[in-house]
Formats: C-alpha cells, sequence, structure tokens
C-alpha cells in the first residue's frame, strides 16, 4: 500500500498526478468515480490498449464545471464518449475512486479525499492510499460502479446547456435543500389510443417469443459460416419478415438483400451469446463495438434491422432506431455526445431511454418495445 498525501513536500513532485499518470497509461479498464468535477488535465494519456472506461461525476450544488466537462468531452476517444456519465439519478453522491486493471492483470485501487479538481492536485491537503487488491475485491468496486452507472447518464452538450452551474463559492446543502437534476429527463410522447397502441406492442413482444428460437439459431448458424448470406437473408424474411412480431414497417429490404450477412450475424451472435450473469455495462460494451465495426464496414443493416433484434431479444435494454425515433429525437433537441461513434450515440440513446421509462411512471410504455410504439404513433400523428 502507497500513502499519497497531498500537498506534497517536495515541490517539485506530485504523487497523485504520477498514480493518474500510471493508471491512465497502463490500464486496460478504468473505473473513476468522483463527486465532482471541475477541471481536467487534457495532457494525460490513455492507454490505446484500454477496452473498458467508466468516468461517473455528481451534480449536487452545481459544483461540477461546465468547461472541465467540455474539456472531457474533448479529450475521449470517440467510442467512448458515451462512457463519460452524470449520476443523473442519485442524491448525495459522494464518492472520490480510482479503479484500474493493467496489462498483466494485476488491479489497483485509489481511495481518498480526492474529487477531480485542480485543488486535489495542486494546493489542498488530502489524504489517499494507492493498493493493489485481489480479483473478488475488485470485482465488489466494479459491481458497485455498474450499479452507479444504471443510474447515470452520459453528459452531452445537450445536458450541459440544461445544467445550471452554481456561482462561486458554491452554495452549501441546508436540511432537504436539494437541486433537483436538469438532465435529458425525456418525456414519453401520448397520443389518443397510446394504451391500445402498447397493448398491441407487448402482443408483438410475446409473438416473437414464438420464433425467438429458431431466429437465434438462424442468427447463429450464418455467424458460424453453416449458411451463406443469401440463404440467410430468404430463411429470415420467411421467419420474420411477414411475422406480426415485426415491429417496423417495410424499407431495410432493398439494401438489407445484398447486406453482408455474415458480419452482421457475427455481430449478433457476440451479443446474444453472453451470459445471462453479465453486466449491463458489459452488454453495452458489446453493443457499442459491434455497432462500430458495423459501422466502420459500411454494413446498412446496423440501423433499423440491428437495433429492432437487439430490442426483440432485450426489450428491456435497447430501443428501435428507425425514422419516427430519428424525427422524434429532432422534434426534442435531443443531442448526444458532441463527436461519439455510432455505437456510443446508440448506447447514450439507450441509457437515457431507460431512465425515461423509469421515470414516466404514469406513462403505459414499461420498457424499451413500448417506447418505441409510443414514438411510432407520435410520428403518425405529426
Amino acid at each position: 500500500m502507497s500513502l499519497i498525501l497531498n500537498p506534497p513536500k517536495k515541490p517539485d513532485g506530485n504523487p497523485l498526478r504520477d498514480v493518474y499518470k500510471e493508471a491512465f497509461g497502463t490500464a486496460v479498464e478504468l473505473l473513476i468515480v468522483s463527486a465532482y468535477l471541475t477541471s481536467w488535465d487534457k495532457t494525460i494519456k490513455l492507454n490505446s490498449k484500454c477496452k473498458e472506461l467508466t468516468v461517473v461525476i455528481g451534480k449536487d450544488f452545481g459544483i461540477t464545471r461546465k468547461a472541465a466537462c467540455r474539456d472531457v468531452l474533448a479529450w475521449l476517444p470517440k467510442d467512448k464518449k458515451s462512457d463519460f456519465l452524470v449520476a443523473a439519478e442519485i442524491e448525495g453522491f459522494h464518492p472520490k475512486l480510482m479503479a484500474w486493471v493493467d496489462a498483466a492483470g494485476k488491479r489497483f485501487v485509489l481511495l481518498g479525499s480526492s474529487n477531480l479538481t485542480r485543488a486535489a492536485f495542486v494546493k489542498n491537503y488530502e489524504a489517499n492510499c494507492r493498493v493493489e487488491v485481489p480479483k473478488k475485491e475488485f470485482g465488489q468496486i466494479r459491481d458497485w460502479v455498474y450499479e452507479i452507472r444504471t443510474q447515470s447518464i452520459p453528459v452531452s452538450e445537450g445536458w450541459l446547456n440544461k445544467y445550471s452551474e452554481a456561482k462561486p463559492p458554491p452554495r452549501q446543502p441546508k436540511g432537504n435543500d436539494y437541486e433537483p437534476d436538469p438532465s435529458a429527463d425525456f418525456k414519453l410522447p401520448r397520443t389518443k389510443n397510446i394504451e391500445d397502441e402498447i397493448n398491441a406492442r407487448q402482443l408483438q413482444v410475446k409473438q416473437f417469443r414464438k420464433i425467438k428460437r429458431a431466429m437465434r439459431d438462424l442468427i447463429f448458424a450464418c455467424a458460424d459460416g453453416k449458411i451463406r448470406s443469401t440463404s440467410f437473408y430468404k430463411r429470415m424474411m420467411e421467419l420474420w419478415g411477414n411475422h406480426p412480431s415485426r415491429f417496423q414497417w417495410k424499407g431495410f429490404e432493398r439494401k438489407g438483400k445484398s447486406a453482408n450477412w455474415r458480419e452482421t450475424c457475427r455481430a449478433l451472435k457476440s451479443i446474444l451469446e453472453k451470459p445471462s450473469s453479465t453486466s449491463l455495462y458489459a452488454l453495452d460494451n458489446e453493443v457499442k463495438w459491434q455497432i462500430d465495426k458495423l459501422h466502420q464496414a459500411g454494413n446498412p443493416t446496423r440501423g433499423s434491422w440491428f437495433s429492432e433484434m437487439l430490442c426483440q431479444f432485450f426489450p428491456d435494454r435497447y430501443p428501435v432506431l428507425n425514422n419516427p425515433v430519428k424525427a422524434w429525437l429532432h422534434h426534442i433537441d435531443h443531442h448526444s455526445p458532441r463527436g461519439a461513434s455510432e455505437g456510443a450515440k446508440y448506447v447514450d440513446l439507450a441509457q437515457k431511454l431507460r431512465i425515461a421509462v423509469r421515470k414516466n411512471k404514469n406513462h403505459p410504455a414499461k420498457n424499451m418495445a413500448d417506447a418505441d410504439r409510443a414514438i411510432c404513433e407520435w410520428g403518425i400523428a405529426h
């Protein structure tokens, strides 16, 4: 264990910054939670082999600075922009922790009093310790951070535009004097016959269960090279193309017929074969990576068809990305993190819609599939 006390005794040394450089430079997995963020060192380098990143900040009392958030957004790699989050649904978010795994599989934790502020690194009296931890304890930290992620949303320009930054000096809490989160709290649309439409969608989800196993087997067979892309497309359309479970209208068939379906099926298989114990964050990461791969390959199936399959297999977790949804997002002035990759944008939307479904308690939509039906009906009405 190493004890890090700031300010350092030596004027030319900064052990706290050194630990951060070590973590960022060597981590293949990096987890950071901080009660607030007021500055960010844009010169720090993130290990190019870092596959999993989580940075969660608090927003209580307006202490977090918008400029610092924008510095982080500019610093983040494209595929990590949905991994910088704000604890939108948590009151009293006060942790200061960094945990990481290096390429050799060693696991470390930095725990103490320091938030992500310039003062913490330069002038504040701060006490932290850096310690190597066993796999079990690191797993507990990971699970705890992943739980925090489920109550958080990605930081974006849309959130920053609504966030109220406190004027210095920041006000102090008094009793229940808590400023509610101004985040992108999506108000799911309501149309005249919304209850009937949601009931219809729930019937579609039940209908898909009848062909779920057959669709999964077909996807895996194509992914494993047991059937050709052309054969997959023909058999998939016979199974699902006119099935009552289909959410979307006709449209993708023209481009989809000649698509590289083996590539698409490999991407889906990689997601579907994850065990049920897989954390939501790990599954989000896999979805993000696979969408980005399809995007880089120019595969036309990565949008509405791919997202419908995700929604059909995971109706509580992933939304459909179709033209009505895109129109609604434009209507409500939704913004993903600037410069985010296509996969990161999709995960950003999924994270925000999950919270929207939870917060809109009086709305009949109870999952992503229901929310899609509500949005589609809004599109028809407009």
